[in-house]
């Protein structure tokens, strides 16, 4: 490698990056910066590398040299809007996401970008933060940007101060978005669920916290916000299994579930007495039409001695019904013979 040539240092300085070896990394890019005077790359990758060790004041000093050299980059842009987000800063943060966002747009689009100076507006960064077209916050999709997959992460970090900021409906938006392009990741599908968590949607919390626990099941962010989520629901009163509530509105107490066994005993001993009762009526019926037979198919019983004499000694006159038949007959009504024995 030559050693006086700037490029080559910057490689080299990559490959102490991907390894994680920061320290040797800002050598090298310090050693870049020197020999590759002109450029704000040595300056932007200073400023990555203390970022990633966590050196906010540092980096934000690196960052900004590049941004004099260069505002139209949209890398050195993101950066700049980490800085803020680590700062707490969340609108700045969000102008810069966005317009790195806008810038990238043009690029693929190969427009002329417009290479105008910074504006002059109020904030942490009042002399170097770029003008925001607010379409393209509210709208929270740039079509021509999100046609390269290197975005991605830009959009995820806008999503996130939007988060941060409370607007959780661009958030979800620009969410969505990352999802739809770079497929599945935990980490968004996490951020999604805390949007709709915060937003009150508890059942989609848990819907999208599932999906996140379906890529990847250790993860320890979406278990909590599951666990938050679930608790949330119950609390709300809102029934896993569709939602039964009290009130017109469903949001009352999940019905107990002691209760609703009482209940389901009652409905079940209510069924099984009424196909009692119905049993034991027809057992009723069907006895009553056995003895109807059985009394008229029974001999009449034989008359007494007497009876006879005295039927001889009367002459042949009419018949006068027998004791044992009245006997009989007292079921229908006991007074009607004590009324004759007087007689």
């Amino acid at each position: 490698m030559d050693p006086h040539f700037g490029p080559a240092w910057i490689g080299f300085a990559h490959t102490f990056a991907a390894e994680g070896e920061h320290d040797q990394a800002i050598s090298a890019y310090s050693t870049a910066a020197r020999l590759f005077q002109g450029t704000h790359l040595p300056q932007l990758f200073l400023g990555m590398q203390n970022l990633m060790l966590n050196n906010v004041p540092l980096a934000k000093e690196y960052l900004l040299t590049a941004y004099r050299q260069c505002a139209t980059d949209p890398l050195l842009l993101n950066e700049m809007g980490v800085c803020a987000y680590h700062e707490d800063d969340m609108p700045t943060a969000v102008q810069y996401f966005t317009e790195a966002l806008r810038i990238a747009a043009a690029i693929e689009q190969d427009s002329d970008l417009d290479t105008d100076g910074p504006d002059d507006g109020g904030g942490t960064h009042s002399n170097h933060r770029p003008a925001i077209n607010a379409n393209a916050i509210t709208s929270g999709t740039t079509s021509a940007a999100l046609e390269s997959l290197t975005l991605l992460p830009t959009r995820a970090n806008l999503a996130h101060a939007l988060r941060r900021m409370g607007h959780y409906d661009l958030a979800l938006t620009n969410f969505s978005l990352v999802l739809r392009r770079g497929g599945k990741d935990a980490g968004i599908f996490a951020a999604k669920g805390l949007c709709l968590l915060e937003m009150g949607r508890c059942w989609d919390a848990v819907v999208v916290l599932h999906e996140a626990l379906a890529v990847a099941p250790q993860d320890g962010v979406a278990t909590e916000l599951l666990s938050r989520a679930l608790d949330a629901l119950g609390e709300e009163g809102g029934a896993l299994n569709g939602g039964v509530g009290s009130g017109a509105g469903g949001g009352g107490d999940i019905v107990d579930e002691e209760e609703f066994e009482r209940g389901l005993e009652a409905a079940r001993e209510k069924i099984l007495g009424r196909r009692t009762r119905g049993r034991r009526t027809a057992a009723t019926a069907a006895r009553s039409r056995g003895k109807g037979r059985q009394v008229l198919s029974s001999p009449p019983p034989p008359a007494d001695e007497e009876d006879e004499s005295e039927f001889d000694e009367g002459g042949g006159g009419m018949e006068s019904p027998p004791e044992a038949e009245a006997a009989d007959y007292s079921v229908e009504g006991e007074s009607m013979m004590v009324d004759t024995d007087e007689d």
